[in-house]
């Protein structure tokens, strides 16, 4: 029997270890979803869906069909990619279209750190191991935001600029699509290893190849830039067009300055790139801050201390380093962050970071800089394949060579047990309630409730239910009192039901105390509404007794107790149990 080819033996453990980083959740693929309840991973399944559903029938995925009822939103879904690698998974099930979808890239990092690796002259194994179990990945996944975890094509970008390829700047380009923090670490990446002139070393650690020109260095960076730019400009442009848009789907409420909610939820305390355990520069969780954020910058001791050896071996390799560090210094946000507090001045001011002052200076909004830890990661774990080599002349050689194999398992214990853990992965269910397989086929909308939960995102699940029982509904991206795209007062009132202090009648969003609702529910009998569904196990019972009851009862009639939901019609039916 022939001895498999390096790459095969590379993608059976890209496989295997993409099965250990998403068990397990992996293992039921059409049962539950990848990602926890609280956070992102209900929308961005929705939105996966309804990008694959129109382009299947025939339409430009822009403007939205099946949500933001019945008012005209516009999208650009924020991982095309994605979705078009997934869309044959789309018939047979939103939930297996979005498990394998993480499956991929997870196989995917692995195969992409293994030629990075290779490409600075080490195995590649211990690059491949490293980058598919980077903790700020796995934290990505965790809060089920599947673009943030492409980051192959950060890694792909790399190994393509070492070997000189003409192709290096669709890689970038391909960065830059899935979200412009990787499409910049892969920039900044491509510069750094294009102006060292390629990768220099051969597996012995030889000079293989003469640097080229400064002008021959150059000329290769411009046309990587410009195929980069060529390729990606259309999709930042949707994307860009579909958010500044005063119809736009993605709901983003406007703030004087800086966005103090982003701010906080994305701040980095310096410790966090190299301590391990449970430490976070923003600790959350769902009985304090009702949302169960895993955002985490941490490098990796191993990686790191790996990585110095690397650099001493390899010191030809300097610019990787430099671009690792400019990447850090971007990871660490605006402000100087410390203890779960801002750093002040002398002036009692925040103290600001080279990425703030750009933010200030030239109006460049980066609002997720935590992200930029991945490109750091990609960056050492580079150096550090490189540095244990691949085996070569000279019994130190050879040991490295071996070591870099061995060292491998490791970096992936210490990735997934002792880093900053967000694994396993949490998974949500992904079925849908029998209610809204009860009901009528008449196409008509549905109105889920309670809209607000005050345990993160969790009633964006509603949002996911659309996906499969395919009726109109009045959400944006959010499920919430600042989710409807539609203020008509009925509405309104019903989502502000669960709302802990919606404001005073007339303030935004908040109906006037003597607004007709009986005429406002009968505009939305007339645009299609047919049904409004109560979940009581969503808050306690007692309160939606008391709350809830007491204020449909009188516009809608008495429910239909239907297992765990209370069904109220609407139209001709209403009031009907």
């Amino acid at each position: 029997m022939p001895r498999p080819a390096p790459w095969q033996l590379a993608l059976l453990a890209a496989l295997a270890l993409a099965t250990l980083v998403l068990w397990p959740g992996i293992s039921y693929p059409t049962q539950g979803l990848i990602g926890h309840e609280s956070i992102d991973v209900w929308s961005h399944v929705w939105g996966m869906h309804w990008f694959v559903s129109e382009l299947a029938s025939g339409r430009i995925p822009w403007e939205v069909s099946g949500a933001a009822w019945p008012e005209r939103r516009v999208l650009w879904y924020v991982d095309p990619l994605g979705a078009l690698l997934t869309a044959p998974l789309q018939l047979i099930s939103p939930a297996l279209a979005w498990n394998g979808l993480l499956y991929v890239q997870i196989s995917a990092l692995f195969m992409a750190g293994w030629l990075w690796g290779r490409s600075l002259g080490g195995r590649g194994w211990l690059a491949g191991a490293a980058l598919a179990t980077t903790p700020g990945i796995l934290g990505e996944l965790w809060n089920g935001v599947s673009e943030a975890a492409w980051l192959a094509p950060v890694a792909l970008a790399g190994w393509a600029a070492a070997r000189r390829s003409r192709w290096t700047g669709l890689a970038v380009g391909l960065a830059l699509i899935c979200t412009p923090y990787h499409g910049l670490g892969a920039a900044l990446l491509v510069t750094a290893v294009l102006l060292m002139g390629g990768a220099p070393y051969d597996a012995a650690g030889g000079v293989v190849q003469r640097r080229p020109s400064a002008g021959t260095r150059l000329g290769e960076l411009v046309m990587a830039g410009l195929l980069a730019a060529l390729l990606a400009a259309p999709f930042l442009w949707a994307l860009k067009a579909s958010t500044a848009s005063p119809e736009a789907f993605v709901n983003r409420p406007f703030f004087q300055g800086w966005n103090e909610p982003t701010l906080l939820s994305n701040a980095v305390d310096p410790r966090a790139l190299v301590t391990p355990g449970d430490f976070w520069s923003v600790p959350f969780n769902d009985s304090i801050h009702g949302i169960s954020w895993r955002r985490t910058p941490y490098l990796g001791l191993g990686l790191l201390g790996l990585s110095v050896l690397g650099l001493v071996r390899r010191p030809r390799h300097w610019p990787v380093l430099l671009a690792g560090l400019v990447a850090a210094v971007a990871t660490l946000g605006h402000f100087l962050w410390l203890d779960e507090q801002w750093v002040r001045t002398a002036d009692g001011g925040r103290y600001l970071l080279p990425l703030g002052m750009l933010r200030e200076n030239l109006g460049i909004a980066l609002e997720h800089p935590m992200r930029f830890s991945a490109t750091v990661v990609v960056c050492l774990a580079g150096l550090a394949d490189a540095g244990l080599g691949r085996g070569g002349e000279g019994p130190v050689a050879r040991w490295l060579g071996r070591a870099a194999v061995a060292l491998a398992p490791l970096l992936v214990f210490e990735h997934l047990v002792l880093a900053p853990n967000a694994w396993p992965i949490a998974t949500s269910p992904a079925g849908l309630p029998t209610v809204h397989t009860e009901l009528p086929e008449d196409g008509l909308a549905v109105v889920d409730l309670p809209a607000d939960s005050g345990f993160g995102m969790r009633t964006d699940r509603y949002l996911y239910w659309q996906a499969l029982h395919d009726r109109p509904v009045p959400w944006n991206n959010r499920v919430g009192s600042s989710g409807t795209a539609s203020m008509n007062p009925a509405l309104r009132t019903m989502v502000l039901l669960s709302k802990k202090d919606p404001g005073p009648p007339g303030s935004p969003g908040v109906p006037e105390a003597d607004a007709d609702l009986e005429a406002a529910l009968a505009e939305l009998e007339a645009a299609g509404l047919g049904y409004v569904l109560v979940h009581p196990w969503m808050f306690e019972k007692d309160r939606l007794e008391r709350e809830f009851r007491s204020a449909l009862d009188p516009l809608l009639g008495e429910p239909e107790v239907r297992g765990d939901a209370w069904v109220y019609r609407l139209g001709p039916a209403r009031g009907d149990p």
